[in-house]
């Protein structure tokens, strides 16, 4: 298996994934670098050297380059809270910069970042531009209930910390006791990862570009196996990283077994000249991109759990005529975190779309009809011609008699004729809301 490089067809499927916002980014150390006289190394790299600086001679040091090594020392001599304070304040430096890499990638509509570093490099370059949430792992922390994918605007990916953030010292993973505990626990589910990253590694639909993770490194690998190994995508996805440690047999195995057990394609080359080949590539085939991805109306999808599949169907048309739609996809029933986040999505969505039927029709008791509640709350601050909801009729049925009032759209007889329709009041509303200055 020769080394090569990523050809065009592969360009064109990776491009139609992260416009299609079905590409999920995950950053490995290797991306955050420094240089210092005249030496580029990582950031973990140079946390694990000042570390090492402060450690005394009796402590043995074999490697000063790896954190996990030189942590673990550290806190034999200090004690974690000293780590971990040195560390946060280290990652928080405002000494490092977004580089090229982080700001070519931050003009692409990535809609879920995974960060395998602690650094806030990527998250300081969305928010020069649209903006991001964030949310962590915490090893030392516990399971967070009813935990559902936090609302996203057009532009603001949400960045998840795999090992920990800063902002929190006390969930780094910064030993190799750690490392070994983080990856016991992600396993165990005790703490268990967010729903909606474990969710993305299950959805067949999504594929993945790692750049700079170190799957040289045995513990990216039995990481990745954990989490892609219930994956059954027919996509390929992508790695990007320098192989050159790795002697040619290693090197050769590391791909047979990526793509085999994976379909994870492979190159060995540095991350900052993928990156900006990637944007020319993205430019060239989206030359309106930026403009467009400012200003895409954000439509939250409300429905009946067994209406699952219409939603999905509704998600995805209107992904193709560039609107942003959202909807709960793991259906989370309750809990103030579900109540949060639902009524965060409904006061910041352009607009409301009310599925209408049979099992809707049925639901005297349901979250949907807090959904419907708070649409029609929001909705009584607009008038006629900007008005915020929506409804469908996906099946034969009635009403309920709080939606009884707005005409909805028939896709019934004629799926695409309704998507059509919708799509051209929506567009027409919208304009008018920018007139007047309320969209």
């Amino acid at each position: 298996m020769k080394e090569r490089d990523i050809d065009d067809i592969n360009w064109k499927r990776l491009i139609s994934k992260i416009q299609g916002g079905t590409c999920i980014l995950i950053l490995g150390p290797e991306i955050a670098t420094a240089e210092i006289n005249g030496v580029t190394k990582t950031l973990e790299e140079r946390l694990a050297n000042l570390l090492a600086e402060d450690i005394p001679p009796a402590f043995t040091i074999v490697d000063r380059d790896n954190l996990t090594h030189v942590g673990q020392q550290y806190v034999a001599h200090y004690g974690e809270p000293d780590l971990w304070d040195k560390s946060a304040d280290f990652y928080t430096s405002e000494d490092w910069q977004p580089c090229a890499i982080h700001t070519n990638l931050a003009t692409l509509p990535f809609r879920l970042i995974i960060n395998a570093t602690p650094d806030h490099l990527m998250a300081k370059a969305f928010r020069k531009r649209q903006g991001c949430e964030v949310d962590y792992y915490n090893i030392r922390g516990e399971t967070k209930e009813n935990e559902i994918e936090p609302p996203r605007l057009p532009g603001k990916p949400l960045i998840y910390y795999l090992y920990g953030s800063p902002d929190n010292p006390d969930s780094l993973v910064l030993t190799e006791s750690d490392l070994l505990d983080f990856l016991v626990k992600v396993v165990s589910n005790n703490p268990r990862l967010p729903d909606y990253i474990t969710g993305a590694f299950r959805d067949k639909d999504n594929c993945f570009l790692f750049l700079g993770v170190g799957f040289k490194h045995w513990h990216q690998r039995v990481l990745l196996h954990f989490l892609q190994d219930k994956n059954k995508s027919t996509y390929f996805s992508y790695a990007v990283e320098e192989m050159g440690s790795l002697d040619g047999v290693h090197r050769q195995r590391t791909y047979i077994f990526f793509k085999a057990k994976h379909r994870l394609e492979v190159f060995s080359t540095r991350p900052e000249d993928f990156v900006r080949t990637l944007k020319e590539h993205y430019d060239a085939a989206h030359p309106d991109a930026a403009t467009l991805e400012e200003d895409r109306p954000f439509v939250f999808i409300s429905y009946a759990s067994e209406d699952e599949a219409y939603a999905k169907r509704l998600h995805d048309d209107l992904k193709k005529q560039r609107l942003e739609p959202w909807l709960d996809k793991t259906r989370l029933e309750g809990g103030d975190r579900w109540d949060k986040t639902i009524k965060q999505s409904i006061d910041q969505a352009d607009f409301v779309v009310v599925l209408l039927s049979k099992a809707l029709e049925r639901k005297l008791v349901s979250y949907v009809n807090k959904e419907i509640e708070l649409a029609n709350e929001r909705d009584r601050y607009y008038r006629d011609p900007v008005k915020l909801v929506f409804t469908i009729k996906v099946e034969e049925s009635i009403p309920p008699e709080e939606l009884a009032h707005i005409q909805f759209i028939d896709l019934v007889s004629n799926w695409d004729t309704g998507i059509n329709e919708l799509v051209k009041q929506m567009s027409r509303r919208y304009e008018r809301r920018k007139q007047h200055g309320g969209a």
